[in-house]
This record gives structure tokens, sequence and C-alpha cells, in this order.
């Protein structure tokens, strides 16, 4: 018995283990990078073996349905990146549309910061609105 669970490293079948590589080679491939940076967003907390994983898992490691998937949103990735993905609230919401006291009394929501551990924190209070 694997000490890991499936679709994760160290617990992959041969058909998940040559969709892995065959991935991979196919993000490194890709001539902007974006794919690789989308994989590489949770760097250090995730390393790039179950980024990979993670992406493939969403698509019952069907590979050219996790490419599609990472063309699909390459486009938002890049616009989130040259606005460094919005480290002001105010831009990443409009307030000019709707204040943020009435943004924030609706949503619960509390950014954090990074964990001693290296890890992003995020608290939130899941609710009606």
């Amino acid at each position: 018995t694997s000490a890991y669970k499936a679709g994760y490293p160290g617990s992959l079948t041969s058909n998940q283990l040559q969709a892995y590589h065959e991935f991979r080679r196919r993000i490194l491939q890709n001539p902007d990078n974006t794919y690789e940076d989308v994989i590489c967003c949770f760097d250090p907390v995730e390393d790039e073996e179950h980024a990979i994983c993670r992406y493939l898992r969403a698509r019952k490691f069907d590979v050219d349905a996790a490419i599609q998937m990472m063309r699909d949103r390459s486009k938002l990735w890049r616009v989130g990146a040259d606005r460094s993905f919005y480290p002001e609230f105010r831009d990443a919401i409009g307030t000019a549309t709707v204040p943020e006291s009435v943004f924030v009394s609706q949503l619960h929501l509390v950014l954090g910061n990074i964990t001693k551990k290296s890890c992003p924190c995020l608290y939130f209070s899941a609710g009606r609105v």
C-alpha cells in the first residue's frame, strides 16, 4: 500500500506517469512560458510535480483537456500578471461602482498573508449573503 494518495506524485499509475511526462513536455515547449508560470505559481509552497498532477487530476489525466484548460486561462493569467495580480484591493473589485466597505461587509473576507511555514493564508466566513 502506498503512503501517497492516488493521482499524486509517488502513486501514479503507468498511464498517469506517461500523461505527466507528456503534459510537462508540452508545457516546457510553450514559447512564452505562460504555462510554466501558471503551473509554478504556488512555488515554493507547491512543487512542480504536485502542481502538474493537480492540473492533470482536474481533467482525469487527459493531457489534451489539461492543455486546453491552460490555454483557456492563459489570457486571464497574463492580465493578472501584468497588474501584479491586483495587490490593491480597490483595483481588483472596482470600488468606483461598489464601495469597499459594502463589499467587505458582504463577503466576510480577511485577506491574510504568508504563514511561518511559507503557506498562503486567507480567512473567510462562509454563509448566506
